[in-house]
């Protein structure tokens, strides 16, 4: 919940899975399990690093 709304807005999203886990109260294990559940099921994907070496994810939109 906590990166839709930037996915929403922005489009994509770059932070670690330690800032996620603080934001999020989870372990950075459990967040990397949730990123990769994500992505597994095609609703995010990595587009690259940011400048800071963080993955930077993206909305995977349903084909038109």
């Amino acid at each position: 919940m906590y990166i839709l709304p930037t996915l929403a807005e922005a489009g994509r999203v770059s932070c670690s899975t330690e800032t996620l886990a603080a934001k999020t109260g989870l372990s950075q294990q459990r967040v990397h399990a949730c990123l990769r559940f994500l992505q597994k099921h095609r609703c995010i994907r990595q587009q690259g690093l940011s400048n800071d070496g963080h993955p930077v994810y993206v909305a995977e939109l349903p084909p038109k």
